[in-house]
C-alpha cells in the first residue's frame, strides 16, 4: 500500500478532455491538475501523478495503490476511501443529437446507446436499468 511512502503521493485523475488530459510520456494537463496541486501545494511532499484510467483508478483506490484521486463519488468504493470535500459542483449531462429529445427518464429507452464511463455511477436508477443500451467507454471524447 502506498499511504504517502517516502514523502510522495501517488495520485490519479480520469483522462477526460477537455478537464484532464495526459499526453505523451507523463505530461498532464487540465483544471484537474491544477486542482491537485492547489489542494497539496502546502504539503511538504511529492506528487506521483499515474495516468490511469478511470476503472485503473477505481482499483487502486480500492488496493492501496493510490492515495489520492479527483474522481465522482462512487457507490464501488464507499467503504474503501475517505472523501476530503467537492472540489467542483459539477452536474452529469446527457448531450444527445439534435433530431432527439429528452425530457424525462423513460425518453432514455429510445436511444440507440448511452456512453457511460467503465465503472462510472450515477444514481441507482440508472446504474441497475438494464434495459438501457449503455455503451462501455472509456472516455467521453
Amino acid at each position: 500500500m502506498s499511504y504517502a511512502n517516502d514523502k510522495t503521493l501517488s495520485i490519479s485523475l480520469p483522462p477526460f478532455p477537455p478537464f484532464n488530459r495526459f499526453s505523451q510520456g507523463t505530461a498532464f494537463t487540465g483544471v484537474g491538475v491544477i486542482a491537485i496541486q492547489e489542494v497539496t501545494k502546502n504539503l511538504k511532499v511529492k506528487l506521483a501523478l499515474a495516468p490511469y484510467p478511470y476503472a485503473r483508478i477505481m482499483h487502486s483506490l480500492k488496493t492501496g495503490e493510490l492515495d489520492l484521486a479527483l474522481i465522482f463519488k462512487n457507490n464501488l468504493i464507499a467503504n474503501d476511501v475517505e472523501y476530503i470535500g467537492p472540489l467542483s459542483l459539477s452536474k452529469v449531462l446527457v448531450l444527445i443529437r439534435n433530431n432527439i429529445t429528452i425530457e424525462h427518464y423513460d425518453e432514455l429507452y429510445k436511444l440507440n446507446s448511452i456512453g457511460v464511463i467503465r465503472n462510472a455511477h450515477f444514481n441507482e436508477e440508472f446504474d441497475q436499468d438494464n434495459l438501457l443500451n449503455k455503451v462501455s467507454v472509456n472516455s467521453y471524447s
